[in-house]
């Protein structure tokens, strides 16, 4: 179905999110709609506006979002761009050239043409069909696409070296309950994310699979917390060796800055994790500082969730169990 050029009377505008052409002319009619309408500068209205437009797979994606980005259409719009960006099929040297000329060009736009491990990211989740079966012959097996490896004249062209990635929701395992807890994507009024009880609207992050040294960096894929792309932690004090604790926090890579109004003049830390694999096909995340181990503490729905490090927890009320295993996040392949 064709997108209709304006919108009136009856005539409804739709966007069912099939390539990077719909969203961009889907964008740009938008915003003629919002100027007749005298709303051009009215951003909540117009995100309003854009919700009742969407179907089928633009619709799915837009209900898997924040509430703060749905409501906003600077927020909205910089999503749609990100989520709907140029498709990669692998079907000519031509198609490639123009390919990576978009991405570098967004690179740019983002600051990070020097970055070639972001452009790698951003790039993957746009390949599809030829271009699509680059993918490592051990995922193959094991029904796991869930990395793209692109094919060498894409790394050529770019200079990237990229590496298998695997998405995971974060299950928080309580000592001596049987529910399962999930970290959201949704946030607190002060930033912090929101514990819940089910897997529905859980965030999803990615790891690299390569054998890296700890920490590691847990990223945040597909704009899912909006201007912000790594789950870090924000330590109470500005000097993160002796930290008393520390809290899970968005951060944005760009700015550096994170989401979470509380610790104020705390440090923030982008790569704080140690992830080891199970044989459940998981993997255990801890919290680390050097060579201290954190534990997280005891949480609730809706709360969210802090660290202490091994010698406070004998004395931190909030911890039931002095156990890492008992107080583990669990990587779950979705």
């Amino acid at each position: 179905m064709e997108v209709p050029t304006s919108v009136s009377g009856s005539e409804q505008l739709n966007f069912f999110g099939k390539d990077s052409s719909e969203c961009e002319n889907f964008i740009a009619n938008v915003m003629k709609h919002a100027y007749d309408e005298g709303k051009q500068r009215d951003d909540e209205w117009i995100a309003d506006f854009v919700g009742t437009c969407l179907r089928q797979d633009a619709l799915r994606w837009w209900a898997g979002l924040d509430e703060t980005t749905r409501r906003s259409w600077t927020l909205l719009q910089k999503a749609l761009f990100l989520r709907y960006g140029p498709i990669f099929c692998g079907e000519s040297g031509e198609e490639a050239e123009k390919f990576v000329f978009s991405i570098r060009q967004r690179a740019r736009d983002a600051g990070k043409l020097e970055d070639p491990q972001w452009i790698a990211i951003f790039a993957s989740p746009f390949f599809a069909e030829s271009a699509l079966r680059c993918i490592p012959e051990r995922e193959r097996k094991d029904g796991d696409t869930s990395s793209i490896v692109p094919t060498a004249p894409f790394a050529t062209a770019t200079g990237v070296a990229f590496t298998a990635r695997r998405r995971c929701r974060i299950k928080l395992i309580k000592n001596g309950d049987s529910n399962s807890y999930y970290l959201s994507k949704n946030r607190h009024e002060s930033g912090y994310l929101l514990i819940q009880e089910f897997s529905q609207n859980a965030l999803e992050v990615e790891y690299r699979e390569d054998d890296l040294p700890d920490p590691q960096t847990l990223y945040i894929p597909d704009s899912q917390v909006a201007s912000y792309d790594i789950l870090g932690v924000k330590c109470s004090g500005s000097n993160s060796s002796s930290l008393d604790s520390a809290g899970l926090c968005p951060i944005d890579s760009s700015s550096g800055a994170g989401s979470w109004t509380g610790y104020r003049g705390g440090t923030l830390i982008k790569n704080a994790w140690k992830i080891s694999s199970k044989p459940e096909g998981g993997a255990i995340l801890s919290r680390v500082n050097g060579s201290t181990t954190m534990y997280a503490s005891s949480f609730a729905v809706g709360s969210g969730l802090i660290f202490y490090p091994n010698a406070m927890l004998s004395s931190a009320a909030s911890v039931s169990s002095p156990g890492l295993t008992d107080w583990m996040q669990k990587l779950l392949p979705t």
